[in-house]
């Protein structure tokens, strides 16, 4: 790749100018002290310093010793792909929250879709922040259980925090009951394990989360308050020929005042 064409890549991602040429020049020297970075960038020590601080925050770059002195190194692409997709992650939580707030009004639903771990993570963050009741419907909690276990418990502790209860349809496969059994602010009710899927429902506020557990998951995001409606009346009824399995309602006074506030909003049709 010409190295133009790569300082202009890594200023796109959301580096300075002087960030990317300082990353780009320890990519290629593999390790290197300020002065020698100052040389291959033909920069100025003091903005090879700020540089170097920059990329020290963001964990892109660390101090290593070579032959007892002092100097810098990348800390590899593998931190890289991560700090790139915490950036598209916060983005698209940033998007998805400013665009549901502009289109409150509008008349056609919004579809999304979110691609990849990361992206299914912003639909979770997205749950926190509409702040209202969530049910899931056939799930298996196959992404807390697995794909996203090391982030769920960080969301669930928020969740709880917020007074957000959850009422759940899952999956009664193994593993399940054990997992759920002390979620609090959470009541589940199950079905049989033959309708098992890779694929399960989230709906809360206006808005409907479709969520394919696969190698690599994505999740649709719809907003659109008829189809939130219709989808919580089939919940309902699901809800009353589930079998009763798990009940937790802890803080019973602020759960019961936030599901009697749950009605879904009817967005106003223009002209």
């Amino acid at each position: 790749m010409d190295r133009t064409v790569g300082l202009h890549a890594l200023a796109r991602l959301g580096l300075s100018t002087p960030e990317a040429h300082v990353y780009a020049a320890l990519t290629h020297l593999h390790h290197a002290s300020a002065d020698q970075l100052a040389k291959a960038t033909s920069m100025h020590r003091r903005n090879v310093y700020d540089a170097t601080a920059g990329l020290l925050k963001k964990g892109l770059v660390n101090a290593v010793f070579v032959d007892g002195k002092k100097q810098l190194a990348t800390t590899g692409m593998a931190r890289l792909e991560a700090w790139i997709s915490e950036n598209r992650t916060n983005a698209e939580a940033f998007l998805l929250h400013e665009e549901g707030r502009a289109s409150e009004a509008a008349a056609e639903p919004r579809v999304q879709v979110f691609n990849g771990i990361e992206g299914v993570k912003a639909i979770w963050a997205d749950k926190l922040r509409e702040k209202k009741p969530i049910y899931w419907y056939a799930g298996a909690m196959q992404g807390a259980r697995h794909y996203v276990k090391n982030y769920y418990p960080l969301w669930d502790a928020k969740r709880v925090k917020l007074g957000l209860p959850i009422k759940m349809i899952f999956i009664d496969v193994p593993g399940v009951k054990a997992f759920l059994k002390d979620e609090p602010l959470f009541e589940g009710r199950s079905i049989p394990p033959e309708m098992y899927s890779n694929a399960a429902w989230w709906l809360y506020g206006n808005k409907m989360a479709i969520v394919f557990w696969r190698d690599d998951p994505f999740g649709i995001l719809i907003e659109d308050a008829d189809l939130a409606r219709t989808y919580l009346n089939f919940f309902n009824q699901a809800w009353k020929s589930a079998k009763p399995q798990i009940k937790n309602p802890a803080n019973k006074t602020k759960s019961k005042k936030i599901w009697s506030s749950t009605k879904i909003r009817r967005r106003t049709r223009r002209g």
